[in-house]
C-alpha cells in the first residue's frame, strides 16, 4: 500500500532507484510494483549489524575492522571485493558464517563496488530522512494535540532556516584552506558553503592519489588506464564519452 500511494503521488512515474532498510516485505512489494526500480539495501544499517554478530571476530582479531572496512569501501570493481571478501572468510574462519553467507547473496543490493553503474549522487543509506525524522521529534511527538503542531512546525522550520543562514554566514566569513595548487579548488570554495566544500576537497585531493594514461581514441570516445600512482597494479579502464 505504501508503494502503491508513493507511485500515486508521482503520477505514475517510478523512481529509478529506492533505497530501504533490510526489510523483506518492503523488498517483495518494490519488486511486484516497482519491477523496473532499483532496489538498494541502506549500506549503515547493515554495517551498524556487523558488530553485533561478529562481536567475537572483532575482540578476538584487531585487525578485521581495518580489513573489514577495505573490503567494502575501497574495492572498486566486483573482481576486488571478491577476492577480498574471499581472504577475509578465510583468514578469519567464516566461511560457515550464515549470517554473513545471506548477506554475500545479496551484495548487488548494499556492496558499493556492485552499485557504481548506477548514479545516485552518491547515496548509498537512508540516514538523511532519518535525521529529519530525529529532528522532528525534538518539537513534535506523536501525543501532540493537533492545535500546536502547527506552531510546533513553525518552530522547527525556522530553527533549520536559522541554520541554515549561520552556515552561509559562515562561508562568507570566513577563507577555505586549500590543499592543492588545481585552479577548480579555488573556484569551488567561493561557490560552496563550508561543509560541501569540505566534502569536494576530499575527493579532489583524493583523486590525486591516481594516475591516468589515455589508451586509445575513437571518435568522441576516449580510453584510459588508470593506476594509483607508484603501483601498476590493480589497473582500471575507464572510458570517457563527450555526450552532445
Amino acid at each position: 500500500m505504501v508503494i502503491e500511494n508513493m507511485t500515486r503521488r508521482m503520477l505514475g512515474k517510478a523512481p529509478a532507484t529506492i533505497i530501504t532498510n533490510n526489510d523483506k516485505a518492503m523488498a517483495k512489494a518494490i519488486a511486484e510494483v516497482l519491477p523496473n526500480t532499483t532496489h538498494w539495501l541502506c549500506l549503515w544499517h547493515i554495517l551498524q549489524k556487523f558488530p553485533e554478530y561478529l562481536s567475537h571476530v572483532y575482540n578476538k582479531f584487531l585487525d578485521f575492522g581495518k580489513d573489514f572496512y577495505y573490503c567494502i569501501h575501497e574495492t572498486i570493481t566486483t573482481d576486488e571485493f571478491e577476492q577480498e571478501w574471499d581472504c577475509i572468510l578465510s583468514k578469519y574462519e567464516l566461511e560457515e558464517n550464515n549470517w554473513l553467507q545471506n548477506l554475500y547473496s545479496r551484495r548487488d543490493k548494499w556492496v558499493p563496488a556492485y552499485l557504481r553503474s548506477t548514479f545516485c549522487a552518491g547515496i548509498s543509506t537512508t540516514q538523511r530522512s532519518e535525521s529529519m525524522n530525529k529532528f522532528f521529534k525534538d518539537y513534535i511527538r506523536s501525543s501532540t494535540m493537533v492545535g500546536d503542531f502547527v506552531y510546533q512546525y513553525e518552530k522547527a522550520i525556522d530553527a533549520r532556516y536559522f541554520k541554515e543562514k549561520e552556515n552561509d554566514v559562515r562561508t562568507r566569513s570566513t577563507r577555505a584552506i586549500l590543499k592543492t595548487p588545481l585552479k577548480i579548488e579555488e573556484e569551488v570554495a567561493m561557490v560552496y558553503t563550508r561543509k560541501s566544500f569540505m566534502n569536494f576537497q576530499d575527493e579532489l585531493f583524493n583523486s590525486l592519489r591516481y594516475k591516468a594514461t589515455k589508451l586509445s581514441k575513437e571518435g568522441e570516445r576516449k580510453k584510459y588506464g588508470v593506476v594509483i600512482s607508484g603501483k601498476e597494479k590493480p589497473r582500471y579502464h575507464v572510458t570517457l564519452e563527450n555526450g552532445e
